[in-house]
């Protein structure tokens, strides 16, 4: 297959798919080259990579992605959903994004972001606070799982109703 049309294919497809969803570079990288192979067995590795980061240039340069902006959009979707800041960053990186962007997105994480979210998680799932017959040994462990450090499940299990509703404003 000539350059130009692979070029071309790899063009189609990473427009296709972002005329559904935003993504990040490396993801929709990967997604390309996974796909191509698919579809082409016998494609030359380095021409597709060739054709592939040549896209994906394009595609960065004409605005259509930007994983500052994807990413901005991502933690404050997370947040809002009662993710732990352990958890956004494993749901950054699973998506590819540099660690540095990451890093500089989650610096400004204070603790209380993540009380507000473990709160947040606990109202959506009536535990903690919200519980009718609570069951702080299961609460904790449960928020242990979604990535909140032990002295905030903590104190998020053991809050009054009141209390975390002010912290919440729900």
């Amino acid at each position: 297959m000539s350059e130009a049309r692979l070029v071309r294919r790899v063009r189609h497809h990473a427009l296709r798919y972002l005329k559904s969803r935003l993504t990040t570079v490396g993801h929709l990288r990967t997604l390309l080259v996974r796909g191509a192979r698919k579809r082409d067995p016998e494609v030359d590795p380095e021409a597709l990579r060739t054709a592939v980061q040549s896209v994906l240039d394009e595609l960065v340069a004409g605005g259509v992605l930007n994983d500052r902006l994807w990413a901005g959009s991502r933690v404050a979707a997370l947040r809002r959903a009662g993710n732990s800041t352990r958890q956004i960053q494993s749901k950054l990186r699973e998506k590819r994004l540099d660690a540095a962007l990451i890093e500089e997105l989650l610096d400004d994480t204070r603790p209380a972001d993540d009380l507000r979210a473990a709160l947040d998680y606990l109202r959506k799932r009536r535990l903690g606070p919200w519980a009718e017959t609570p069951d702080p040994q299961r609460t904790l462990a449960k928020l242990g799982r979604r990535g909140f450090p032990y002295d905030i499940a903590r104190r998020a299990v053991e809050m009054e109703l009141c209390e975390a509703r002010d912290i919440t404003g729900r």
